[in-house]
């Protein structure tokens, strides 16, 4: 098995290379990675000339650094940078759980998304870090990925979430859907360096995560497994929308 593997919290980040580690039992890995973070990203490109250099990783793999956004990576890792076609793309491992609405501002996910678009079945991996070790997390999530990589479709998109493992006395893994809880939000007020007001954005999780979804599971220490679909059209309002205009009122 071919396999490119990505992120969005950049080619030296060591929760990359423990995932590179387990990923080449699999087969061949190749990189193509943020040069540095993109956490939050979405799935953003970048519009300008793109700066892309190898870059030898700890003598672990030589891959592609690349200034731009993990959509930007996946892009180019397919149309320029290599020669072959990948069978397998996986973008992680990232610190903190991508689970419920977070997966729409998440990097991480967006990099696989991209791949998908490409006809690659692909797969997004996070992982809450507790007191294990990045390594342990990432045995973890290869684990998920061993287990439903071979029965992939073209296009094909699973999520993974890895819980803080060490709270829990058995690893499980678990088949659910997106919680489509929000989060509680708030800013953080501050002052910067130059004495200019700031905001960061802070959110306080539910105690109580919303019934048999990945949230729920991942507090309950399962590792959870979630299919992705990435076309937005609402199809059932779409044809009540056809039904209730029929007559021809239609304000377009």
């Amino acid at each position: 098995m071919r396999i490119l593997l990505t992120n969005d919290d950049g080619i030296f980040c060591e929760s990359l290379h423990c995932l590179y580690q387990q990923l080449t039992k699999l087969g061949d890995v190749e990189v193509a990675a943020p040069l540095t973070g993109k956490s939050g990203a979405s799935h953003s490109l970048t519009l300008s000339p793109i700066v892309c250099e190898e870059a030898s990783v700890d003598g672990l793999f030589t891959g592609w650094a690349i200034e731009g956004t993990p959509a930007d990576c996946v892009k180019l890792a397919v149309l320029e940078l290599f020669d072959e076609q990948f069978d397998l793309i996986v973008s992680g491992m990232n610190i903190g759980s991508n689970a419920g609405v977070d997966m729409l501002y998440s990097g991480t996910l967006a990099a696989a998304v991209e791949g998908a678009f490409y006809g690659i079945p692909s797969i997004a991996v996070s992982a809450r870090i507790g007191q294990e070790s990045i390594e342990e997390a990432a045995e973890e999530g290869f684990r998920a990925i061993e287990m439903v990589a071979g029965d992939m479709k073209p296009g094909d998109v699973y999520n993974i979430n890895v819980p803080c493992l060490r709270k829990f006395n058995e690893k499980k893994i678990a088949f659910v859907p997106q919680a489509e809880q929000v989060y509680k939000e708030k800013y953080f007020k501050g002052i910067s360096e130059e004495g200019k007001k700031t905001y960061q954005i802070m959110s306080e999780e539910d105690a109580l995560a919303q019934e048999e979804t990945d949230r729920e599971a991942i507090m309950n220490g399962f590792t959870t497994i979630t299919p992705v679909k990435y076309f937005m059209t609402d199809r059932k309002r779409l044809e009540q929308l056809k039904e209730n205009y029929s007559a021809g009122q239609c304000y377009c």
